[in-house]
């Protein structure tokens, strides 16, 4: 069996680690992922997990960040 995880739970998983280590690479990713799917991302499915983890100030905060430097 494989696993795979989806572009919106690896987001999530990066923001939420972010959180714990301030390790920009995680942002970095994150960047990549947006970069690469833009619009085909889930955004209810980010919206309702960043709501379940609170995070969704840090998340509009990158989004901001990332969105200003395209």
């Amino acid at each position: 069996e494989v696993y795979l995880h989806t572009p919106e739970d690896l987001i999530i998983n990066k923001l939420y680690y972010y959180t714990i280590s301030q390790q920009t690479k995680r942002v970095r990713d994150i960047a990549s992922i947006i970069h690469t799917l833009g619009d085909e991302l889930d955004e209810k499915y980010l919206e309702k997990w960043f709501a379940a983890k609170d995070l969704q100030t840090l998340w509009k905060s990158i989004r901001g960040k990332l969105q200003s430097q395209l």
